[in-house]
C-alpha cells in the first residue's frame, strides 16, 4: 500500500505490520506525512538505516515481466503477466498475487498457471490495489504465468501496470548461493538426466538412435510432414543457476545431406540463437554434412533474463532426421576443488588407461591416462546402470601422461554413495574403460 499507516488520535502511534513487505537490500527511510487542523500538510525529516530484523523468514517479490502494453480483459480474451521463480519452494509458508486494478468486479476469473484462485477482486469502475492469497500448490519453481480473463461486453477488467506480481513468504530459506559447479552438467549423455523431461509435439517423432556420438545411444528427432519439428527439453524441479557455466554444448548430426538451407535454432528460456553455419555469427553446424558436428553456444549468446536455465528448445526446419547427443552445460574454468590435473610431457609411446588408486577408495582417487598424440578426450564416471554421473576431462589434450584426482562427487557436486563405478576414457579412435569401487 506504500504506507506505514495512519493515525488520527493522540499519541498518533503505528505498528507496521511487515508480515507481506518484502525483504530489502538496502536500509530504508521512512518519514511521516502530517496534517494539521487548517489542513496542511508537513514532512517530517527521514528517519533513515531502518534494517529488517527476519529470523528464519524471508519474503520475496517476484516482479513480473512480458506485460501487456494495454491489459484490458473482455470478450472472453485472456491477459497475463510472467514472473520467475528461483527459489526452494519446499520452504514456501504462504503466498498472494499483487495487482492494482480498474474495474476489478468485471472478471470472471484471475488466476495463476491455468488455475482460477478468485473469480473477482476489486472495486466497480474504480481503482483497487489487490493482494489474493494463493495456494502454494499453484506454483512451480520457475516461469509462472498470471493472468485474468473476463466475458463481458462492456468495460472490462484492467489491470494497472507493472502487471500482476508475487510475493511468497518462506521459512528457515537462508542465503540462495548455489554451489558453484565442479564439473560439467550432463543433460542428455545416453538418456535424458533425472532431474530434466522431454517434450515434443505430436506431430512429429522421437527415437532412440544406435547411432551415437559418446556412449549406445543418441537423440533422433523425426520432423512432421512439413519438415518443422520442436523438441523442449525443460528442468524438471528447479532451474539451474548458470553462474560457473558458460556454454551449452551438444553433439548434432543430420542423417543426410540437405537439399536446400532452411534453419536450426537453439533456445535458452525462449533466447534464440540460429546454430547454421551459414550466416555471420553462426555457431558451426553445417547441415551439408553427415558427420557428428560439437556446437558450443556461449551463455552470453542468449541476453537471458535471469542467470538461470529452465528451458532448451531445439527447433527447425531440415531435411531428414536431426541426431542429438551429449547435451550438457559446460563449467567456465577447469575444476580445481574436486579434480586435479596433472602431466607429464615424456610422450608415451601408445594410448594407456591405468587402474585408479587406491582402488577401492573413500574420500579421493587418482586417475592416469596416456595419450601418443594431440586429440579430443571424453574422460567420464559412470554407475553400473550406465549412466553418466561426472565428466572429469573433455575437449583437446595434448599428448603425454595426464593423472587426476576425483573426491567421488558427481555433476552437481554432491557425495556419490558407496558402490561400483566405471570409468571411461575416449578418444577420436579408442575407448577404454575400468572399474573403481568406492566406500564411504
Amino acid at each position: 500500500m506504500n504506507s506505514v499507516g495512519t493515525a488520527a488520535d493522540s499519541s498518533y502511534a503505528v505498528t507496521w505490520n511487515t508480515t507481506w513487505v518484502p525483504d530489502q537490500e538496502e536500509p530504508m527511510h521512512i518519514m511521516a506525512r502530517i496534517k494539521d487542523e487548517s489542513g496542511l500538510y508537513y514532512m517530517t525529516p527521514a528517519v533513515a538505516g531502518i534494517e529488517f530484523e527476519r529470523s528464519g523468514t524471508s519474503v520475496k517479490l517476484y516482479k513480473p515481466f512480458d506485460v501487456p502494453t494495454k491489459w484490458q480483459t473482455r470478450l472472453g480474451h485472456r491477459q497475463s503477466s510472467k514472473v520467475f521463480v528461483p527459489q526452494d519452494l519446499g520452504r514456501a509458508e504462504a503466498a498472494r498475487m499483487v495487482l492494482t486494478t480498474w474495474n476489478g468486479i468485471s472478471a470472471d476469473a484471475i488466476g495463476l498457471n491455468g488455475s482460477v484462485v478468485v473469480s473477482r477482486r476489486g472495486r466497480d469502475h474504480d481503482y483497487s490495489y489487490n493482494e489474493v492469497p494463493v495456494p502454494l500448490d499453484y506454483i512451480r519453481p520457475g516461469t509462472n504465468t498470471l493472468f485474468t480473463f473476463d466475458t463481458t461486453e462492456h468495460h472490462g477488467i484492467e489491470v494497472l501496470w507493472p502487471g500482476i506480481a508475487l510475493l511468497v513468504r518462506y521459512t528457515g530459506l537462508g542465503a540462495d548461493t548455489p554451489v558453484p559447479p565442479r564439473v560439467d552438467l550432463p543433460i542428455f549423455a545416453d538418456e535424458l538426466a533425472p532431474t530434466w523431461r522431454l517434450d515434443l509435439p505430436e506431430d512429429s517423432e522421437l527415437a532412440e538412435s544406435q547411432d551415437a556420438y559418446s556412449g549406445k545411444s543418441a537423440l533422433a528427432v523425426q520432423p512432421s510432414s512439413s519438415f518443422f519439428w520442436i523438441m523442449d527439453i525443460t528442468t524438471a524441479s528447479r532451474p539451474v543457476a548458470i553462474d560457473g557455466y558458460r556454454a551449452v554444448r551438444l553433439a548434432l548430426r543430420i542423417d543426410k545431406p540437405v537439399k536446400s538451407w532452411h534453419w536450426l535454432k537453439l533456445l535458452v528460456n525462449g533466447q534464440a540463437v540460429d546454430v547454421l553455419a551459414r550466416e555471420q555469427g553462426h555457431f558451426g553446424f553445417a547441415a551439408d554434412e553427415q558427420e557428428w558436428q560439437i556446437v558450443e553456444v556461449p551463455l552470453d549468446a542468449f541476453a537471458l533474463r535471469f542467470p538461470y536455465v529452465e528451458t532448451l528448445r531445439f527447433e527447425g526446419r531440415l531435411d531428414g532426421a536431426l541426431l542429438l547427443d551429449d547435451i550438457r552445460l559446460v563449467v567456465a574454468a577447469v575444476p580445481s576443488t574436486n579434480i586435479a590435473e596433472r602431466r607429464d610431457t615424456i610422450l608415451p609411446a601408445s594410448f594407456l588407461l591405468r587402474q585408479n588408486f587406491p582402488n577401492p577408495f573413500n574420500s579421493s582417487t587418482t586417475l592416469q591416462f596416456a595419450l601418443p598424440q594431440d586429440g579430443a578426450v571424453d574422460l567420464s564416471i559412470y554407475n553400473i546402470a550406465g549412466q553418466k554421473m561426472a565428466t572429469l576431462a573433455q575437449g583437446r589434450l595434448v599428448a603425454g601422461t595426464h593423472t587426476l584426482q576425483w573426491d567421488g562427487r558427481d555433476a552437481w557436486g554432491r557425495e556419490l554413495a558407496s558402490g561400483v563405478y566405471f570409468y571411461r576414457l575416449r578418444t577420436e579412435s579408442q575407448t577404454e574403460n575400468r572399474r573403481l569401487v568406492l566406500l564411504r
